[in-house]
């Protein structure tokens, strides 16, 4: 298994006339859906595949009413979910109302171990044409 990369171009949206820079960018293969994901489980374990989606399914609803009721939730090896607001900003702490927020987001922190794993683990590949879009000519 391997993370397959291809080149993204990033051009400077304050300063236009700096250089774009280039990074690798990974490309996603293939989502995995939680029936996938539930397959997968009960085909390694004694669980039936009813019983993980069950599970996955209370998981989800958990939560979501935790995240709903201002809560962050450690889900250990995992890592943490909480909720992120992105508000508009006031020049004075008086203005700040609940109608500055223009979206509800979920930040997801994974766990030092799984970081850690997929650190040492990962193997990284570039896709063979990647660098063929940006030659001239």
């Amino acid at each position: 298994m391997a993370i397959t990369c291809t080149i993204s171009k990033r051009s400077n949206n304050i300063n236009s006339d700096a250089e774009p820079v280039y990074h690798l960018k990974p490309i996603v293969n293939n989502t995995i859906t939680m029936d996938a994901l539930a397959k997968r489980i009960s085909d390694s374990c004694t669980l039936t595949h009813a019983d993980v989606v069950a599970c996955l399914n209370a998981l989800n609803h958990e939560l979501l009413r935790a995240l709903l009721d201002g809560d962050k939730v450690d889900m250990a090896w995992l890592g943490t979910f909480k909720v992120a607001l992105e508000t508009q900003s006031q020049t004075a702490p008086e203005q700040c109302s609940k109608t500055d927020v223009k979206k509800i987001k979920v930040n997801y922190q994974p766990s030092k171990p799984l970081k850690t794993h997929l650190q040492s683990q990962a193997t990284v590949v570039l896709k063979p044409d990647a660098k063929q879009r940006y030659h001239n000519g």
